[in-house]
């Protein structure tokens, strides 16, 4: 009976020592290691400059942000260094974040993709973003808000309720590895409160970023590429004397299909969105009182949408990246492709886009 007792003592107290690493458990044990979060890289003058967000957790059951920094030659010796600037060994299996800023993300991001590739500590929840400024400086606009986790909840909040497309590690490194599709990853900026917030989505050639995507680029991005049930866009209406009328749009639902007109050797796409929206405020200038004054409402929702699908596609093919995946579609619809010979032929590709729009009421007007 005493044998038993114990091996239930032993398992019970293994239990709460598991609870207790993932995050879930006793300050008593999370308060023995440095559990970093967030995780940034930087270049500097010819070296690389690594930084860790750590929670610190205090007997009222608070959180205090510390940053560590150091200076390297390479990538791949992050947590070594900044182990040496701690009192407690750094724990980094629970991180939730890492962050680049755009002069490394410049120079190229495939050694750190490469680490976490082979990195099975690294959970395939963590995201990754790029800053304007460096990640470090990101990375001390959130030190006042108590919260580690700031910049990844920002990032999936966009995701769930605004225009920011999601995507987790394992589609990012499968962007990366592939050969259909390039990545791209949120770009976050400071504004003039010194807050870190969503400034767009950083396009990327390969491993490096070579663009951003602004304001309506983003959720075009997003309903190009995947079924969406959130957004807002601002429509900007003919000014016919006096102020700018606009619409403020919300984004119920769309759908986009794809169809492959012609493969090569230039290829044609014709490409179609249907899109459910709510107007959310109005110009009170813009009278929507009748049935046909709201179609004609619809259609020039529509030919906005399409005029600035059809641009930023545009604009992706001049910097021949391909954030959308039309790799990745044609690929599945023609034998045989060769991925060296598309991408040759895809700044000539042409693409027809046609969108639909139901506006399902007229909203607020101001």
């Amino acid at each position: 009976m005493r044998g038993r007792r114990n091996t239930v003592r032993r398992v019970a107290a293994l239990g709460l020592l598991t609870l207790a690493a993932g995050g879930c458990g006793s300050s008593q044990i999370v308060d023995r290691i440095a559990l970093v979060q967030t995780a940034g890289y930087d270049r500097a003058e010819g070296h690389i400059v690594t930084s860790l967000q750590v929670g610190e957790y205090t007997d009222k059951d608070k959180t205090k942000i510390k940053l560590l920094e150091s200076d390297s030659t390479n990538s791949f010796d992050m947590m070594p260094q900044l182990n040496l600037e701690t009192n407690k060994p750094i724990e980094y299996g629970q991180m939730k974040m890492m962050l680049f800023g755009r002069s490394y993300a410049e120079h190229g991001i495939g050694d750190v993709l490469k680490i976490l590739s082979r990195d099975v500590k690294v959970q395939s929840r963590c995201l990754l973003a790029v800053s304007e400024t460096t990640a470090l400086e990101a990375m001390r606009a959130t030190s006042n808000t108590d919260d580690t986790l700031f910049l990844m909840n920002m990032i999936w909040q966009n995701t769930k309720t605004a225009n920011l497309k999601g995507q987790n590690l394992q589609q990012i490194l499968y962007g990366y590895h592939g050969t259909g599709s390039d990545i791209f990853l949120p770009y976050i900026t400071i504004n003039k409160q010194h807050r870190a917030q969503l400034g767009g989505v950083a396009l990327f050639k390969d491993d490096r970023v070579v663009a951003v995507a602004r304001e309506a680029e983003v959720l075009y991005l997003k309903l190009l590429s995947e079924r969406s049930r959130e957004g807002s866009l601002l429509v900007k209406l003919r000014a016919s004397g006096g102020s700018q009328p606009y619409l403020l749009l919300r984004v119920l639902s769309s759908h986009p299909k794809f169809k492959l007109v012609s493969a090569g050797p230039v290829p044609s796409i014709r490409i179609r969105v249907a899109m459910t929206v709510m107007i959310k405020s109005i110009s009170e200038t813009v009278k929507i009182e009748n049935e046909a004054e709201a179609k004609r409402l619809e259609r020039v929702i529509k030919r906005y949408v399409e005029t600035g699908m059809s641009d930023f596609i545009a604009k992706c093919q001049g910097l021949r990246v391909d954030p959308i995946g039309f790799g990745d579609f044609v690929r599945t619809h023609r034998r045989g492709w060769d991925s060296v010979a598309f991408y040759e032929a895809y700044p000539s590709m042409k693409t027809e886009v046609r969108v639909s729009v139901k506006l399902l009421q007229s909203g607020i007007i101001d």
